[in-house]
This record gives structure tokens, sequence and C-alpha cells, in this order.
């Protein structure tokens, strides 16, 4: 470590740590609007580039291996299952069977992301959890995700979730009709972070109702991949690039719903 007056002066290394260490406390404190925002200020050319390009060298290597497109991509955040991993997926094998698209294509299902705004996951897997979203919407690489309904909603009001209505057909929003939840899009238009989020299942209170979400609970297959989850929640990211085959999706989960 240099030194000057007799004084050890702290390396790169030690202000890195320190400042992530800062940063970190900064984003377990903040809502959720401005944790993304705070990464987008501070972070969007040396961490975002970074995360960006590391997704899209994946995507591009997992596709020469493989030889085959993907299908469908999804995050399942806060995913718990105590059996093989394999059960969690099994919607995604199976819905892939049903649309006789499993020997041209694959999904890349992401299950291993934690993210809990009352802490209960660390900072730095929080973190984590939003870069990696962000970095795959920013790229046009992620379709859904699904999580419990609280961290989900939080999503939708952060703006990382698509309106439904640009998805489904008109029929489909009707049949799913029971099982959509809803953001009041008026809570935005000042720019505030939304802190409380007004019943989702109530559009008629809401100014400006936009159906995000849809109430998968009772699907035995994402049931799978949720064994501590009393409600999971099921979204189309914005950008998705494959909003045909998650419409698809839907319907081969509803189908197990109803």
């Amino acid at each position: 470590m240099a030194s000057y007056d007799g004084k050890d002066l702290p390396t790169v290394e030690t202000k890195l740590k320190d400042r992530l260490k800062e940063d970190l406390e900064v984003l377990k404190k903040a809502p959720f609007r401005e944790k993304i925002q705070f990464l987008w200020d501070y972070y969007k050319l040396p961490f975002f580039v970074i995360v960006v390009v590391a997704v899209i060298l994946v995507s591009a290597v997992t596709t020469a291996v493989t030889a085959k497109e993907p299908y469908l991509s999804g995050i399942m955040l806060n995913s718990y299952h105590s059996g093989p991993e394999t059960d969690r997926v099994r919607f995604a094998e199976d819905f892939l069977a049903a649309e006789q698209a499993d020997e041209k294509y694959v999904y890349e299902i992401n299950t291993s992301l934690l993210y809990h705004s009352d802490n209960t996951a660390s900072p730095e897997e929080n973190y984590y959890a939003l870069s990696r979203v962000a970095a795959q919407i920013t790229a046009h690489e992620l379709d859904f995700i699904t999580a419990d309904m609280k961290t989900m909603l939080e999503f939708a009001y952060g703006g990382m979730i698509e309106d439904l209505s640009e998805v489904l057909t008109e029929a489909q929003l009707v049949c799913y009709e029971p099982y959509l939840c809803y953001i009041d899009l008026a809570l935005l238009e000042d720019g505030a972070a939304v802190t409380e989020f007004p019943d989702c299942r109530k559009p008629e209170e809401m100014k400006e109702p936009v159906p995000v979400l849809i109430d998968v609970t009772g699907s035995e297959y994402l049931a799978e991949g949720y064994q501590y989850s009393d409600q999971i929640a099921f979204g189309v990211a914005v950008n998705a690039p494959r909003e045909k085959n998650v419409a698809a999706l839907i319907d081969f989960l509803m189908d197990d719903v109803k």
C-alpha cells in the first residue's frame, strides 16, 4: 500500500470495494424504481454494457453449440424446489413437445436468481437479479418472468412487464379475466416511486388500470418451482422477442390451471 507522510493511502482495489459497499447500502434502502434509476445512472456504461455483452455472448455460444434457436427465454425469480432441477422447468419441456418444437428449438430458463425487497435476499443477490433482468430486457433476450405476486408487482410498477393487451388476443383476455392482475398506470405519471400497491384484482378502483400479470397459482407445473409461495404470477417481459410463443405458453399453463 502506498503512503504519504507516513500514512497509508488506500489502493484502487480498496476504494472500489468501499464504493461498492456504499452503493449496496443505498440500493438496500431505495424503492424499486429508484434502484433501477440508480443502476442506470451510475453503472450503465461500466456494468450494464458488460452484463449485456455477457448475455449476448452466452446466447451466441448456446446457439452455436446446440445449433438450435431458443423458443422461449424466461427467468423464474425466487424459485425453490427440493427435488431435481428438471422438475422446475418441466413445463417448458412439455410445452415445446406440445408445440412440436422440441426437435428444432431449445428453452432457456434461469431459476437461480433471488430478489426480495424486504431484504431476506442479500443486497448482492438483489443487485445481481435486477441487473440480470434489466440486461436481458435491454438485449431483447427475455420473454417472461415468474415470481411471487409481490415481487412481480414491483417489477411491473418498475416498468419491466408488458401490458398483456399488447400480447394476448381479445378472446384470451376475456377468457383469463378472472386471473388477470392490474397496475394503476396513473400512479407512475408523476415519476414517484410506488411503495404501496393497490389491490391488483380490483381494476375498477384504479384510475388507469392495465393488465400486466396472470395469477398462475393453480398451475401444477409452476407449483413445482415455487413450493413456498402462496401466489405465483406470470408476466411478459418488456421487449420480449417471441411474444407469439409466450402467448401460446400462457394458454398451455392456463389449461393446467383451469
